[in-house]
Protein backbone atom coordinates (compact mmCIF):
# COMPACT_ATOMS: atom_id res chain seq x y z
CA UNK A 1 0.00 0.00 0.00
CA UNK A 2 2.86 2.05 -0.03
CA UNK A 3 2.49 2.76 -3.97
CA UNK A 4 -0.95 4.18 -2.77
CA UNK A 5 0.65 6.27 -0.43
CA UNK A 6 3.00 7.78 -2.49
CA UNK A 7 0.12 8.44 -5.09
CA UNK A 8 -2.18 9.67 -3.05
CA UNK A 9 0.04 13.37 -2.26
CA UNK A 10 0.30 16.22 -4.70
CA UNK A 11 3.17 15.73 -6.60
CA UNK A 12 5.74 18.45 -5.84
CA UNK A 13 3.45 20.11 -2.84
CA UNK A 14 1.44 21.66 -4.99
CA UNK A 15 -2.37 21.74 -4.97
CA UNK A 16 -4.80 20.11 -6.23
CA UNK A 17 -6.23 23.57 -8.17
CA UNK A 18 -3.10 22.99 -10.31
CA UNK A 19 -3.45 21.70 -13.90
CA UNK A 20 -0.02 19.52 -13.99
CA UNK A 21 -0.40 16.27 -14.41
CA UNK A 22 -0.13 13.77 -11.56
CA UNK A 23 1.75 11.17 -11.61
CA UNK A 24 1.05 7.17 -10.92
CA UNK A 25 3.27 4.49 -10.37
CA UNK A 26 1.69 0.94 -11.22
CA UNK A 27 4.05 -1.74 -9.03
CA UNK A 28 3.97 -5.59 -8.88
CA UNK A 29 2.97 -5.29 -5.59
CA UNK A 30 -0.05 -2.64 -4.90
CA UNK A 31 -3.64 -3.72 -5.30
CA UNK A 32 -5.90 -3.22 -8.08
CA UNK A 33 -8.73 -2.50 -6.80
CA UNK A 34 -6.85 0.21 -5.19
CA UNK A 35 -5.66 1.82 -8.24
CA UNK A 36 -8.77 1.84 -9.39
CA UNK A 37 -10.20 3.62 -6.89
CA UNK A 38 -7.60 6.45 -6.22
CA UNK A 39 -7.66 7.00 -10.16
CA UNK A 40 -11.79 7.44 -10.15
CA UNK A 41 -11.70 9.80 -7.35
CA UNK A 42 -9.22 11.72 -8.64
CA UNK A 43 -10.91 12.25 -11.92
CA UNK A 44 -14.01 13.09 -10.23
CA UNK A 45 -12.62 15.60 -7.90
CA UNK A 46 -9.79 17.03 -10.31
CA UNK A 47 -11.55 17.04 -13.57
CA UNK A 48 -8.96 19.30 -15.40
CA UNK A 49 -6.19 17.60 -14.47
CA UNK A 50 -4.52 14.54 -16.26
CA UNK A 51 -3.35 11.51 -14.75
CA UNK A 52 -0.19 9.77 -15.64
CA UNK A 53 0.18 6.00 -14.81
CA UNK A 54 3.52 4.48 -15.56
CA UNK A 55 6.00 1.63 -14.15
CA UNK A 56 9.20 3.58 -14.06
CA UNK A 57 11.52 3.36 -11.40
CA UNK A 58 12.26 5.94 -9.15
CA UNK A 59 15.95 7.02 -9.78
CA UNK A 60 18.66 4.81 -7.50
CA UNK A 61 20.06 6.35 -4.63
CA UNK A 62 23.65 8.63 -4.52
CA UNK A 63 26.48 6.80 -3.72
CA UNK A 64 27.84 6.14 -0.31
CA UNK A 65 30.64 8.34 0.46
CA UNK A 66 32.46 5.99 2.13
CA UNK A 67 33.47 2.86 0.27
CA UNK A 68 35.06 0.61 3.14
CA UNK A 69 33.16 -2.36 3.86
CA UNK A 70 31.23 -2.82 7.38
CA UNK A 71 31.47 -6.18 9.36
CA UNK A 72 28.70 -8.21 7.93
CA UNK A 73 27.80 -7.17 4.87
CA UNK A 74 27.81 -9.01 1.57
CA UNK A 75 28.23 -8.05 -1.63
CA UNK A 76 24.56 -8.04 -3.73
CA UNK A 77 23.95 -10.30 -5.98
CA UNK A 78 23.10 -9.16 -9.63
CA UNK A 79 19.87 -10.02 -10.82
CA UNK A 80 19.43 -12.99 -12.74
CA UNK A 81 16.76 -11.25 -15.22
CA UNK A 82 17.66 -9.19 -18.23
CA UNK A 83 13.96 -7.62 -18.10
CA UNK A 84 13.62 -4.30 -15.81
CA UNK A 85 10.73 -3.77 -13.30
CA UNK A 86 9.21 -1.36 -15.68
CA UNK A 87 8.86 -3.66 -18.48
CA UNK A 88 7.53 -6.59 -16.33
CA UNK A 89 4.76 -4.63 -14.87
CA UNK A 90 3.48 -3.30 -18.18
CA UNK A 91 1.03 -5.74 -18.81
CA UNK A 92 -0.58 -4.51 -15.04
CA UNK A 93 -0.67 -1.14 -16.31
CA UNK A 94 -2.73 -2.17 -19.09
CA UNK A 95 -5.10 -4.16 -17.09
CA UNK A 96 -5.68 -1.31 -14.78
CA UNK A 97 -6.17 1.15 -17.68
CA UNK A 98 -8.67 -0.80 -18.97
CA UNK A 99 -10.79 -1.15 -15.60
CA UNK A 100 -10.10 2.47 -15.16
CA UNK A 101 -11.65 3.75 -18.23
CA UNK A 102 -15.02 0.97 -18.06
CA UNK A 103 -15.78 2.14 -14.45
CA UNK A 104 -15.46 6.04 -15.60
CA UNK A 105 -17.74 5.40 -18.43
CA UNK A 106 -20.28 3.29 -16.62
CA UNK A 107 -20.19 6.61 -14.31
CA UNK A 108 -20.81 8.85 -16.10
CA UNK A 109 -23.45 7.66 -18.67
CA UNK A 110 -25.55 7.03 -15.46
CA UNK A 111 -28.92 9.18 -15.03
CA UNK A 112 -27.28 10.57 -11.40
CA UNK A 113 -24.28 12.37 -13.27
CA UNK A 114 -26.33 14.22 -16.41
CA UNK A 115 -27.97 16.27 -13.62
CA UNK A 116 -24.86 18.50 -13.13
CA UNK A 117 -23.79 21.83 -14.55
CA UNK A 118 -20.56 20.16 -15.63
CA UNK A 119 -20.84 16.71 -17.90
CA UNK A 120 -18.63 14.85 -18.24
CA UNK A 121 -18.56 13.72 -22.50
CA UNK A 122 -15.85 11.03 -22.56
CA UNK A 123 -12.26 9.89 -21.65
CA UNK A 124 -8.93 10.40 -23.94
CA UNK A 125 -5.93 8.05 -23.68
CA UNK A 126 -2.80 8.92 -24.70
CA UNK A 127 -0.36 6.06 -25.06
CA UNK A 128 3.63 6.71 -24.96
CA UNK A 129 6.08 4.09 -25.39
CA UNK A 130 10.25 4.61 -25.87
CA UNK A 131 13.59 3.72 -24.25
CA UNK A 132 14.70 5.27 -21.10
CA UNK A 133 18.54 5.98 -20.85
CA UNK A 134 20.75 3.74 -19.75
CA UNK A 135 21.85 4.31 -16.87
CA UNK A 136 25.40 1.81 -15.80
CA UNK A 137 24.34 0.91 -11.91
CA UNK A 138 28.50 -0.01 -11.37
CA UNK A 139 29.47 3.52 -12.43
CA UNK A 140 26.66 5.03 -10.22
CA UNK A 141 28.10 3.09 -7.39
CA UNK A 142 31.47 4.48 -8.01
CA UNK A 143 33.28 1.42 -9.33
CA UNK A 144 36.09 1.67 -11.45
CA UNK A 145 34.26 0.15 -14.77
CA UNK A 146 36.71 0.20 -18.31
CA UNK A 147 35.40 1.90 -21.55
CA UNK A 148 34.01 -0.73 -23.90
CA UNK A 149 34.56 -3.79 -21.48
CA UNK A 150 30.90 -4.79 -21.48
CA UNK A 151 30.06 -3.90 -24.91
CA UNK A 152 32.97 -6.02 -25.91
CA UNK A 153 31.89 -8.69 -23.83
CA UNK A 154 28.31 -8.65 -25.10
CA UNK A 155 29.96 -8.77 -28.58
CA UNK A 156 31.83 -11.75 -27.66
CA UNK A 157 28.49 -13.77 -26.31
CA UNK A 158 27.25 -12.89 -29.43
CA UNK A 159 29.88 -14.12 -32.22
CA UNK A 160 30.36 -16.97 -29.53
CA UNK A 161 26.66 -18.20 -29.59
CA UNK A 162 26.81 -19.54 -26.09
CA UNK A 163 24.14 -17.22 -24.57
CA UNK A 164 22.42 -14.05 -25.65
CA UNK A 165 23.82 -10.29 -24.38
CA UNK A 166 22.38 -8.80 -21.23
CA UNK A 167 19.92 -5.93 -22.58
CA UNK A 168 20.93 -3.04 -21.37
CA UNK A 169 17.75 -0.32 -22.71
CA UNK A 170 15.11 0.12 -20.91
CA UNK A 171 11.23 0.16 -22.51
CA UNK A 172 8.54 1.93 -20.89
CA UNK A 173 5.26 2.48 -21.69
CA UNK A 174 2.83 5.60 -20.20
CA UNK A 175 -0.45 6.18 -20.53
CA UNK A 176 -2.63 9.53 -19.42
CA UNK A 177 -6.40 9.54 -19.36
CA UNK A 178 -8.03 13.28 -19.08
CA UNK A 179 -11.50 13.95 -19.38
CA UNK A 180 -11.03 16.30 -22.15
CA UNK A 181 -8.40 16.58 -24.76
CA UNK A 182 -4.73 17.55 -24.70
CA UNK A 183 -3.64 17.70 -28.20
CA UNK A 184 -0.56 15.34 -27.15
CA UNK A 185 -0.82 12.97 -30.48
CA UNK A 186 1.25 15.26 -32.03
CA UNK A 187 4.09 14.48 -30.24
CA UNK A 188 6.89 11.66 -31.21
CA UNK A 189 5.83 8.00 -29.78
CA UNK A 190 2.71 9.30 -28.45
CA UNK A 191 -0.83 7.83 -29.89
CA UNK A 192 -4.22 9.05 -29.02
CA UNK A 193 -7.57 7.31 -28.57
CA UNK A 194 -10.97 8.34 -26.88
CA UNK A 195 -14.40 6.65 -25.80
CA UNK A 196 -17.25 9.53 -25.84
CA UNK A 197 -20.36 9.25 -24.23
CA UNK A 198 -23.40 7.77 -25.98
CA UNK A 199 -26.48 9.75 -26.88
CA UNK A 200 -29.30 8.07 -26.15
CA UNK A 201 -32.67 8.87 -28.27
CA UNK A 202 -36.07 9.15 -27.16
CA UNK A 203 -38.19 6.25 -27.30
CA UNK A 204 -41.46 7.87 -27.76
CA UNK A 205 -40.59 11.10 -30.33
CA UNK A 206 -41.52 9.10 -33.02
CA UNK A 207 -39.99 10.87 -36.40
CA UNK A 208 -42.44 12.33 -39.05
CA UNK A 209 -43.31 9.60 -41.94
CA UNK A 210 -42.79 12.10 -44.57
CA UNK A 211 -38.99 12.22 -43.92
CA UNK A 212 -36.37 9.57 -44.09
CA UNK A 213 -32.88 9.22 -42.49
CA UNK A 214 -30.16 9.00 -44.67
CA UNK A 215 -27.01 9.09 -43.31
CA UNK A 216 -26.26 10.44 -39.85
CA UNK A 217 -26.24 14.01 -40.18
CA UNK A 218 -27.72 13.96 -43.76
CA UNK A 219 -31.55 14.27 -43.85
CA UNK A 220 -34.17 13.77 -47.29
CA UNK A 221 -36.35 16.04 -48.35
CA UNK A 222 -40.21 14.99 -48.29
CA UNK A 223 -41.01 13.50 -51.38
CA UNK A 224 -43.34 15.61 -52.16
CA UNK A 225 -41.41 18.62 -52.83
CA UNK A 226 -38.76 16.33 -55.46
CA UNK A 227 -42.22 16.04 -57.74
CA UNK A 228 -42.54 12.32 -57.16
CA UNK A 229 -45.77 11.06 -57.50
CA UNK A 230 -45.87 7.38 -56.53
CA UNK A 231 -42.59 4.84 -55.03
CA UNK A 232 -42.90 1.66 -56.15
CA UNK A 233 -39.77 -0.59 -55.01
CA UNK A 234 -37.62 1.90 -54.84
CA UNK A 235 -38.52 3.39 -58.45
CA UNK A 236 -39.27 7.02 -58.07
CA UNK A 237 -41.12 8.49 -61.34
CA UNK A 238 -41.56 11.83 -62.18
CA UNK A 239 -44.85 13.63 -62.97
CA UNK A 240 -43.49 15.77 -65.77
CA UNK A 241 -41.88 12.67 -67.30
CA UNK A 242 -43.15 11.92 -71.08
CA UNK A 243 -45.92 9.30 -71.30
CA UNK A 244 -46.97 8.90 -74.58
CA UNK A 245 -44.44 6.12 -75.44
CA UNK A 246 -45.55 4.03 -72.36
CA UNK A 247 -49.02 4.24 -73.24
CA UNK A 248 -48.55 3.30 -76.99
CA UNK A 249 -46.42 0.21 -75.40
CA UNK A 250 -49.15 -0.65 -73.29
CA UNK A 251 -51.90 -0.68 -76.07
CA UNK A 252 -49.65 -3.05 -78.34
CA UNK A 253 -49.15 -5.70 -75.03
CA UNK A 254 -52.84 -5.48 -74.39
CA UNK A 255 -53.69 -6.07 -78.23
CA UNK A 256 -51.26 -9.68 -78.51
CA UNK A 257 -52.63 -11.11 -75.32
CA UNK A 258 -56.22 -11.38 -76.93
CA UNK A 259 -54.46 -13.41 -79.67
CA UNK A 260 -54.15 -17.04 -79.25
CA UNK A 261 -51.11 -18.64 -81.72
CA UNK A 262 -52.52 -22.27 -82.87
CA UNK A 263 -49.35 -24.59 -83.71
CA UNK A 264 -48.82 -25.44 -87.39
CA UNK A 265 -50.04 -29.21 -87.59
CA UNK A 266 -47.14 -31.69 -87.84
CA UNK A 267 -45.78 -34.62 -86.35
CA UNK A 268 -46.37 -34.97 -82.79
CA UNK A 269 -43.10 -36.19 -81.02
Amino acid sequence: MSGIAAATAPADGKSSSSKEPHKMRITSGGSIASYVKFALTFLDENPHRPLILHTIAPPPPPPPTTTTPTKGTKPSKRPTSTLTPSLLNTPRLISVVELIKRAYMQRIESPESRKGKERAIGIWQYTESGLLPFVNLEREKGLQVEGDTETETALERVLGGKTQPKMTHQPFLQITLSTSPLGWESRRGVTCQYVMVRRRRPRNKVPPADIMENEPGEVEKPLESLGVADVDLGTKINRDAPTAAMEKKRKSEGSQEGVVKKRPKGKQR
